[in-house]
């Protein structure tokens, strides 16, 4: 016998389990967004919720069922069938709740729900323990479940659906309930379609006092106001606590208790323990709401102080973009964004701070703007490379570096430096890094999630005005390139008309701006070139994206002027062309200085070399070229050494053989693409162009260029069996670093070139500021060093020379000294050397001998006292003259000397460097009765052969070894073997530099026939020399 239902109830009873579905999908929707634990009470609410849905419809559709029998059901089967419904629901709930959902997770979801579903229909149908027992139809029993599963399977699908949804359409959400609701009932309904009752059963359950009738409407009822409560209670949300939801769940509360315990409770049970029932149930049920109330209280007073973070953060960010970004360098930008930051109030950071700009050349980061850091840090932070440090740590990572103290990670250290923590946020905008940001914490400090995002958009902000800083620069920068360009410059749209010129075209053209905008360019064409030129021109346009070429066009006044022009086409991101962008510069004055140079040559004569003239019309190209580019020039200023006395030692020839062989070795240490230009007489210079931006490979390059060229030039050059021995000092500067245009450039590299010499010649040095100074100095130096004679300003003080022997007074040395009345004292080896550079050692030095000769006659007449000789110093420049014997003599034979009394000191490093042409004129010298001595010897190279064929009389043996001789082993043999050296070859060995008693005992051991030093006198005026040494001291 099959079941007859109450239409009524039986629509009832599918709303309720439809009502119910919605209730659960509404408690877990936006689930992920609370935190761990609400997450939990919302899908046991869900649960909950479904399965009590579950079980009032089972309970209702029973009701609907019309049948001959009695039927009542076992209150614990009934609660168990409860049970298992809220079982199976709420880990269904859970698995609906997950934000991604895969396949496996909707089908156990759904495998979930339909077995709860069952397993409760069947549970409750069980409760009514019908005897004899109901017959299933096994193939309606396999309907329901697959309805059962269908169902739960579609439902969920659509929930998805309605999840992922942003406008949350309310229509699925209502169709997803829908849905859950009809596979609930649909299973009952198919299942009681399986159910049998024989005629004759009866429901044990009734006999025993089960739920029927009565009760069990009370039963149903209190279940669908239970739900009615959870949706309540879960509608409790943050900020939106209600005082009549809160009244209402109570009543609602009160009504459920009084409503189910005339069921839960025997017939005469007392009327006071009913009453205490009723109030522990009552507490019961509104406990929760307290602690909801409680909870929601704590979230309002979160929400409050999180409300006041984030308006606080807004008007930072509101201060931070209303900086004047346009009147601030970056600098000064970023210091005023460090100190509004530091003013935030909950944010507890020290008095410091830092912000880094992301170096785009390389992978570091540049401290930009500091606040109150140390010294220490403030130096060694000043470049951070990418890894190091938690600065570079966030640039490399592109994440946040929060720790709370100094540990291992924080590789920059001083003695001293506190506890503190750090905050270092990347500055990240369309996934550009810009910098970090770098707080400092108080140590152990904590940064919360609400504040972590606050500081994420403050990293957010700052980047984005970096950025927009950047591109003011970059906007100005491009404006004042093409404002000031010397090229011209035209800009126009797709269509070939023009939309902005700049001065240059105005200048050159003689059209304003307003005369030009709109208009094609092709009014300019002068008729020069035809039709096919054009063709040409466009197609490559078209092909290649850009032409370069001359082009022949009409000035406003009619003139018709040759033009190099550059077109470049500008594409969007389509490929589409938006812009054409044309560059051009005025050649008529190229045209005319080609025809120039084609007259006057382009290249020197002697070395073919380019020539003074070409050289500079290069450097301007390349100058022009380097603007355009952005690329960097260097100029390499190169002037031989020493080149004037190979000239007036080996003779013109040998000088102009000496310039060509220069020639061709500097050039083969450049590129195809460099410059060599001889600019006239031993005066060479480099223009290494196109040179990349990059500091470090520029210097790379430029010094790679001119240590190459030293090393070929300092080897020997070989003249018809002479060796001519030629270095070079090379000064470099570089464009646009240190100079603006041409002139600058060479008088830079000129003064960087004298820097070289003045370091000791055969090297090159980069152009610095503070070369000025010294080259300034070096030019007063040499303006007083002409007129130092006539000025009375040179004078001579005297050294005696000691017979070792005798310890008496066997002649004296002349010391030339030179107070200038502007400069005040000058060291001879500051004014030896330039006399030489300037060729006044010539004028000098006869000066300096006249007036030892005058001195010396002086003595004699005077009978004071009687020295052998007087020794004078003599510059190799003099030596190199054919006629300096001759002129040495006449001075003697005027001052009524005779030679005899006079020896000429020349250093070893003279002879050695110019042997051949110096033996000549010590022969002559010689001859005429002249003594001749070898200064500072052991200092250079001398061979034997040479040493004896230069016929000299003294070795003076340098100061450098006599000063060690008495503690240095090595010292004393060496001076020893000087000595026996003299001996040897006949000669007198004289040491300078005697400073100590020890150091005279030792030179008289070891046979030195002569000493000088202060240990026996310093160099004294003519006046002191008398007064100190008389007659009998005196050989």
């Amino acid at each position: 016998m099959h079941a007859e239902y109450q239409i009524y109830l039986v629509i009832i009873s599918i709303a309720i389990a439809i009502f119910s579905a919605c209730i659960s999908l509404a408690i877990i929707d936006s689930i992920n967004v609370l935190s761990k634990r609400m997450m939990q009470l919302r899908i046991v609410l869900a649960g909950t919720a479904f399965a009590t849905g579950v079980w009032t419809m089972h309970f209702i559709g029973m009701l609907a069922v019309k049948l001959p029998m009695t039927l009542a059901y076992s209150p614990s089967l009934t609660f168990a069938s409860y049970l298992f419904s809220i079982l199976g629901s709420i880990p269904a709930m859970a698995l609906i709740s997950i934000k991604k959902k895969t396949l496996m997770h909707q089908l156990s979801a759904s495998l979930l729900l339909a077995t709860a579903i069952c397993i409760m229909h069947y549970a409750g149908m069980a409760s009514m323990r019908m005897q004899p027992a109901i017959h299933y139809d096994s193939a309606w029993v396999i309907v329901s479940i697959l309805v059962a599963f269908t169902a739960s399977y579609v439902g969920l699908n659509i929930t998805a659906h309605w999840e992922s949804n942003n406008k949350k359409n309310k229509w699925l959400f209502y169709s997803a309930g829908s849905i859950l609701g009809i596979a609930v009932s649909a299973m009952h309904y198919a299942a009681m379609e399986a159910a049998n009752f024989p005629l004759n059963s009866i429901s044990l359950a009734a006999n025993d006092g089960g739920l029927m009738g009565e009760s069990l409407a009370y039963a149903v009822t209190s279940a669908a106001l239970l739900v009615l409560l959870l949706l309540l209670f879960a509608s409790l949300r943050v900020s939106r606590i209600i005082l009549w939801k809160v009244l209402l769940i109570i009543g609602i509360s009160e009504l459920t208790v009084m409503l189910a315990l005339p069921i839960i409770t025997p017939a005469h049970t007392p009327k006071i323990i009913v009453a205490l029932l009723d109030v522990c149930a009552l507490i019961i049920f509104v406990l929760p709401v307290a602690w909801r109330v409680r909870l929601n209280g704590l979230e309002l007073l979160d929400n409050q102080v999180l409300l006041e973070k984030n308006l606080e953060g807004q008007q930072v960010s509101n201060q931070l973009l209303s900086l004047p970004l346009h009147e601030l360098t970056m600098q000064e930008l970023l210091n005023k964004v460090l100190r509004i930051i530091q003013r935030v109030s909950w944010l507890r950071t020290l008095p410091q701070g830092a912000i880094f700009l992301h170096n785009a050349h390389d992978q570091s980061l540049a401290m930009v703007a500091q606040y109150n850091l140390a010294p220490q840090i403030s130096q060694r932070c000043a470049k951070v490379d990418f890894g190091q440090c938690l600065c570079g740590m966030a640039a490399s990572t592109l994440k946040i570096q929060h720790h709370m103290h100094v540990d291992e990670a924080h590789t920059v250290h001083f003695e001293g430096m506190q506890d503190h923590g750090h905050y270092n946020m990347p500055l990240i905008l369309d996934d550009v890094l810009y910098g970090v940001l770098c707080l400092y914490l108080t140590a152990g400090q904590t940064i919360d999630a609400s504040e972590a995002s606050i500081l994420q958009s403050f990293a957010v902000t700052i980047a984005e005005l970096i950025s927009h800083k950047q591109a003011l620069e970059e906007n100005q920068l491009a404006k004042t390139v093409f404002e000031h360009n010397l090229t011209s410059l035209i800009i126009t749209d797709a269509g070939n008309k023009i939309l902005n010129v700049n001065p240059g075209f105005v200048n050159v053209t003689g059209y304003s701006e307003e005369e030009v905008i709109g208009k094609d360019p092709a009014f300019l064409s002068s008729g020069r070139q035809d039709s096919t030129f054009y063709q040409t021109m466009w197609h490559a346009l078209h092909e290649q994206n850009s032409w370069e070429g001359e082009i022949w066009n009409k000035r406003k006044n009619g003139e018709i002027y040759p033009q190099w022009s550059s077109i470049t086409v500008v594409r969007n991101k389509l490929g589409e062309v938006k812009n054409y962008v044309a560059s051009f510069a005025d050649i008529s004055l190229r045209k005319a200085a080609e025809e120039r140079i084609h007259q006057l040559a382009y290249y020197d004569s002697l070395t073919g070399l380019a020539n003074r003239s070409l050289f500079y019309d290069r450097l301007e190209q390349s100058i022009l070229h380097a603007q355009r580019n952005k690329t960097k020039i260097a100029l390499l200023f190169i002037d031989l050494d020493r080149f004037k006395e190979v000239n007036d030692t080996f003779g013109h020839d040998a000088g102009d053989a000496l310039l060509k062989s220069v020639a061709t070795r500097a050039f083969s240490c450049l590129r195809a693409s460099d410059t060599i230009a001889r600019l006239g007489g031993d005066e060479f210079v480099i223009i290494m162009g196109d040179l990349q931006a990059d500091k470090e490979s520029v210097l790379e390059a430029v010094q790679r260029c001119a240590c190459m060229v030293l090393d070929r030039l300092t080897q020997s050059h070989d003249y018809h069996g002479q060796v001519l021995h030629s270095g070079a000092s090379i000064g470099i500067v570089i464009y646009p670093d240190n100079a603006d245009n041409s002139q600058q450039l060479m008088q830079q590299a000129d003064t960087a070139m004298y820097a070289a010499k003045n370091a000791g010649r055969n090297t090159y040095r980069f152009f610095a500021k503070e070369m000025t100074e010294g080259i300034a100095k070096r030019h007063l130096m040499r303006q007083a060093l002409r007129s130092a004679i006539k000025a009375g300003e040179l004078s001579l003080v005297y050294q005696p020379l000691i017979d070792a022997e005798s310890q008496q007074v066997v002649g004296a040395e002349a010391l030339l000294r030179w107070h200038s009345a502007e400069l005040g004292a000058i060291s001879p080896l500051e004014f030896i050397p330039l006399a030489e550079e300037c060729n006044l050692i010539e004028s000098i030095g006869e000066w300096v001998i006249e007036q030892v000769c005058l001195q010396y006659k002086q003595w004699q007449q005077h009978d004071k006292f009687s020295l052998n000789y007087i020794a004078i110093n003599v510059s190799v420049h003099q030596l190199i003259k054919a006629d300096f014997a001759q002129k040495i003599q006449k001075i003697c034979q005027t001052t009524g000397v005779a030679t005899q009394h006079i020896e000429l000191e020349i250093t070893e490093g003279g002879l050695a460097q110019y042997p051949e042409c110096i033996m000549e004129v010590l022969h002559q010298l010689r001859g005429l009765g002249f003594s001749l001595a070898i200064d500072d010897f052991g200092t250079d190279y001398s061979s034997l052969a040479r040493l004896k064929a230069f016929n000299v009389d003294v070795l003076k043996i340098d100061r450098s070894f006599v000063c060690d001789m008495s503690v240095n082993a090595d010292d004393a043999a060496i001076v020893r073997a000087i000595i026996d050296l003299a001996a040897a070859l006949g000669l007198t060995a004289l040491a300078e530099g005697v400073e100590t008693a020890a150091q005279f005992e030792l030179l008289k051991k070891y046979g030195s026939a002569r000493c000088q030093g202060y240990y026996f006198s310093k160099p004294l005026t003519a006046e002191q020399f008398e007064a100190q040494w008389n007659d009998a001291e005196c050989v």
